[in-house]
């Protein structure tokens, strides 16, 4: 019986044993096919931060019809001031100072350190230490290229693994050079370089082994350790780091005492500010984003990253001759009477195309304000053209000549229903007087003549609003809905639609009817290519 029993406790701790190995594989088949795509996305952005990381955006100059004739229109350099420093600028104390404080194995694992990476994991369930670190720069460099600081398991798992991906296509030096000049330094710079010339005004080559102490300080903690703000704070890192050089061998005795004794003396201090994005050049972004995130699966930190710090060309569909003139015009009108706000929305008929936009009058001093031109307002009159007068002209049902009374259909406790702006009736009045006027009362008998059904189907499928109403329970318990006279006749919407919206539906009329889906870029590429 005891036999019995211990071939059987064998059997069940290798089924136990072989379910738990099948269990990890399908953990890391599945983490590693959610991983592929950041694969391709690190390599793009190492290639692209091996440079500059500044965004190019390109337009039409407007001089040539039919043919785009690029011209640049606007730089950004969003991520901070940087400047790129090949490896043989730095000086060797402060690589070799961070690779004895940050990885002292970086030249002998393939991207992660496993053994650190377990004592850090046995730390997290255990609670040993405090603190653990056990990222390698090039799980730094992932974090640092990709924006990807999310505190879980999934995120560390990916990490390790594009890790591993980029050491088999990239050299040592080329990961400790783009990690050199791409790691966080404050005061909105970025990479060591760039803090060499904000903290010290000198050029990488010429710092002390204080000075190189100190940024190497900076990495852990840029905002806590800055030396403008926190000094003492940035000298008690910075004699920490000393020795851990002293202890690794990278500096002497001598070089360590001499580098205590120093002062911190720092250049004068620069106010920055931030670079304002114009109008165009804000919605093309937002539509990038859309892009990169709905039609190529990047997530939002990744598409964020890519876009502000990927170095791209793009070329947008701008015409610049007549964006121009709106900047120009809107920039003028600094103050709007009676409280109302202007955008302006210019699209080509020809294909749909964005050519120029304007978000809200007045000159632009800020990023991310609201812009009108994207904003849903309910359209109001401008809404019966679309969804009375076209269908029911190309239906043959009406003509310009057709005759209607303008005359409210109701009274109700002696108020009129609907109502006229400004409050005038003229009786029988034909199809283009009605149009021209905008009159509600034929709005409202036009309504009649074609049915809710029918106008709300012409609006989603022949004009593209996504955002119409068939019927939902809003917060306060009330039905939504667009099926109504109100919203189909007179324009009331319930979310509205954009001025954007609006505009490419209008497009329709010079097309025949041919309704093109806007863009306002035709391509993006790296500012390599």
């Amino acid at each position: 019986m005891d036999r019995r029993k211990k071939i059987l406790s064998a059997i069940l701790l290798s089924l136990i044993t072989i379910a738990l190995v099948f269990a990890v594989i399908a953990v890391f088949i599945y983490y590693y096919s959610r991983t592929k795509l950041n694969f391709e996305y690190d390599e793009m952005l190492f290639s692209s931060m091996n440079g500059s990381n500044i965004t190019e955006y390109y337009a039409n100059s407007g001089k040539i019809d039919g043919e785009y004739d690029a011209v640049l229109y606007f730089k950004s350099e969003p991520s901070g001031k940087r400047e790129f420093y090949p490896l043989e600028e730095y000086p060797s104390a402060l690589i070799d100072g961070i690779i004895a404080v940050e990885d002292r194995e970086f030249y002998s694992h393939g991207g992660v350190n496993f053994r650190r990476t377990l004592m850090a994991l046995m730390n997290s369930l255990f609670h040993i230490k405090r603190q653990f670190g056990a990222s390698t720069l090039t799980q730094q460099l992932i974090k640092n290229i990709s924006g990807d600081n999310e505190v879980t398991f999934r995120r560390k798992f990916n990490e390790i693994l594009r890790a591993g991906s980029l050491e088999k296509h990239h050299t040592k030096k080329e990961i400790l050079e783009l990690y050199l000049n791409i790691v966080p330094t404050g005061e909105n710079s970025v990479g060591l370089g760039t803090a060499a010339e904000e903290y010290f005004g000198k050029a990488p080559r010429e710092l002390t082994v204080a000075e190189c102490a100190l940024l190497i300080g900076i990495i852990n903690a840029p905002t806590r350790y800055n030396p403008y703000n926190f000094p003492d704070e940035a000298k008690e890192k910075r004699d920490c780091v000393l020795s851990v050089m002293l202890s690794e061998g990278v500096i002497s005795e001598d070089e360590y005492e001499s580098a205590l004794r120093s002062d911190i003396i720092l250049k004068e201090r620069k106010e920055t500010s931030d670079m304002i994005y114009p109008w165009f050049i804000e919605s093309v972004n937002e539509d990038l984003l859309r892009v990169f995130t709905s039609e190529l699966g990047y997530s939002k930190e990744i598409a964020e990253r890519l876009l502000y710090c990927g170095g791209l060309k793009v070329y947008t569909t701008m015409n610049k001759a007549v964006q121009d003139k709106l900047d120009m015009h809107f920039e003028a009108e600094s103050e709007i009477k009676e409280g109302l706000e202007a955008s302006a929305v210019i699209c080509d008929s020809t294909n749909g195309d964005l050519v120029a936009i304007y978000g809200c009058a007045g000159k632009k001093c800020a990023n991310r304000v609201l812009n009108y031109a994207r904003t849903k307002r309910a359209p109001g009159s401008a809404l019966k053209p679309l969804a009375l007068y076209a269908p029911l002209i190309d239906s043959g049902k009406i003509n310009w000549a057709s005759v209607f009374d303008d005359a409210p259909l109701s009274f109700d406790k002696g108020r009129a229903y609907p109502k006229n702006y400004p409050n005038t009736y003229l009786g029988l009045t034909n199809t283009r007087e009605a149009l021209k006027l905008s009159k509600n009362t034929v709005a409202m008998r036009l309504y009649n003549m074609l049915g809710a059904e029918d106008i709300f189907y012409h609006l989603k499928e022949d004009f593209g609003f996504s955002s119409l109403v068939r019927r939902e329970l809003g917060d306060d318990g009330r039905i939504i809905t667009d099926l109504a006279p109100a919203p189909l006749a007179l324009g009331q919407l319930s979310y509205g639609v954009t001025l954007e919206e609006l505009t490419k539906a209008y497009t329709v009329f010079p097309t025949e009817g041919e309704l093109y889906n806007e863009r306002s870029f035709i391509r993006v590429c790296l500012n390599s290519g």
